[in-house]
């Protein structure tokens, strides 16, 4: 996923900077892009498989096989659909209200539609186990004050506040609030949309767009 990532964000400046790659090197950046997406791969088949739990933190006590798409303040939305057919990492955002979801794209930290259900070809949503619907929302509330924002392409900076990739903003909205780490060592370096909710001692499934 790093060498995915660090190849489109800055294309342009190695081909017109950078001295050809030795052969060991241009090896070991493909060997980490097939090792980064059989990894990727491997989560969406754990997240294919997982079942569907009822989303405790809401008065619906139904379930059904895929879930009901969630509208609850601080309810993390995950994707596997890649971006433009460019950047095959998915997406990540965290819900802020109803209608409205908080995201970072390419232009930044913003507001968009929470309408994942119909916008995308595969979408997940999915609750945190150790906090309460007060604490979801003061994540997504936290999230929102990161409008305006720049993106962050240095992928592996999980650390700085100044910029935001899209898996980076909903992670750190637990991270710094309750420490609660929702990474895993599943892509090293950098927190991978998929991670989000692939441990399920960590995160709870609620929906699987079918």
């Amino acid at each position: 996923m790093r060498t995915v990532l660090a190849i489109v964000a800055s294309a342009c400046a190695v081909a017109l900077l950078a001295p050809m790659p030795a052969l060991a090197e241009t090896t070991t950046s493909r060997q980490q892009v097939a090792a980064d997406g059989s990894a990727t791969q491997a989560m969406i088949d754990r997240a294919n498989a997982r079942e569907i739990e009822v989303d405790h933190k809401t008065p619906i006590t139904t379930r059904s096989p895929y879930g009901s798409y969630p509208r609850r303040k601080g309810v993390i939305l995950v994707t596997r659909d890649k971006y433009r057919d460019l950047i095959p990492t998915g997406h990540a955002a965290i819900i802020h209200s109803r209608n409205y979801v908080v995201e970072a794209l390419g232009h930044g930290v913003v507001r968009g539609d929470n309408n994942w259900y119909q916008s995308k070809t595969q979408a997940y949503g999915a609750g945190v186990r150790a906090t309460s619907a007060a604490q979801d929302a003061k994540a997504a509330d936290w999230a929102y004050l990161q409008r305006g924002k720049p993106y962050n392409y240095n992928y592996v900076d999980m650390r700085t506040r100044s910029s935001f990739y899209c898996s980076q903003l909903v992670w750190a909205a637990f991270w710094d609030n309750f420490r609660i780490n929702l990474d895993t060592t599943k892509i090293p370096g950098a927190v991978h949309p998929l991670e989000l909710l692939d441990d399920p001692s960590k995160a709870y499934l609620i929906y699987r767009k079918k």
